[in-house]
């Protein structure tokens, strides 16, 4: 059965809310609390007993890249350095219990305008290639995430992210599926949970208008019957906006979701 989780900061006030309205996890930022170049070992581990305390899973790590990373860089300095960064995030998310990263990051995938299409893509295959066989050995799966055109340049369609599935080649390389994202880039939600099928990984929601899902256009009943379809049963991790009320918020988009899951 799905679980449900929300993409905000693991700290006390957050991990107090989500096991007050009996969340099941939570999505972290992974700039900031797994981050190499800024969190230790120790605070990683610090942050697994805080979590366990609430009985709050740590259901995936968005955000993971912090500005200033160019992974399509011409430049083979600028690649390494996301190579380096990114075995670092894989080990410190092994040893917080985290097996799932999402491949996000708008700016820091996008193409530079000096770098032809063909090039650039094949900077990203090789770049993943590289991060896969680490995370391979530490059980962490990463998930591309699909973005709409205004966010990235690159993987906006589900088939441009399984053609690039196919070319890293690795089981644990899959798709962070997005409703906000595939309703605005595929034919329609339904259409791209189908084509990613067995190669969903993780899943974001939130409705048409980036609300908490019930507060827009968007069939969930038919979204989450979909995802059944497919065999996913992971988690759903709420991405939305959660305005100066987060727990209001919340609570309704539980109540609302909860329904189409058993």
């Amino acid at each position: 059965m799905m679980k449900l989780s929300c993409c905000m900061l693991a700290n006390e006030d957050n991990l107090e809310l989500l096991s007050r309205l009996k969340f099941d996890g939570i999505e972290i930022p992974g700039c900031r609390q797994l981050n190499p170049d800024l969190v230790t070992r120790r605070e990683v581990l610090e942050l697994k007993d805080l979590l366990s305390s609430y009985d709050i899973e740590v259901a995936a790590s968005n955000l993971i890249y912090p500005g200033g990373f160019q992974h399509a860089s011409p430049d083979e300095t600028v690649r390494s350095r996301s190579v380096k960064y990114s075995y670092g995030l894989i080990k410190l998310s092994s040893e917080l219990g985290n097996k799932v990263l999402v491949w996000g990051g708008g700016s820091q995938r996008s193409i530079p305008q000096t770098v032809s299409r063909k090039d650039g893509m094949s900077y990203l295959t090789e770049l993943l290639r590289k991060i896969v066989k680490v995370a391979e050995d530490y059980g962490v799966r990463i998930g591309l995430e699909i973005l709409n055109h205004s966010e990235s340049n690159v993987l906006n369609k589900v088939s441009e992210a399984l053609r690039l599935i196919k070319n890293v080649s690795s089981e644990f390389l899959g798709i962070t599926g997005d409703t906000y994202h595939l309703n605005i880039e595929e034919p329609s939600v339904l259409d791209g949970i189908r084509r990613i099928g067995a190669k969903m990984t993780h899943v974001h929601v939130s409705d048409h208008n980036r609300e908490v899902p019930g507060l827009g256009d968007l069939n969930f009943a038919e979204i989450v019957r979909a995802l059944k379809d497919i065999g996913y049963d992971q988690y759903l991790s709420i991405e939305a906006r959660l305005g100066p009320d987060p727990e209001t918020r919340l609570r309704r988009a539980k109540e609302f979701l909860v329904k189409y899951l058993p």
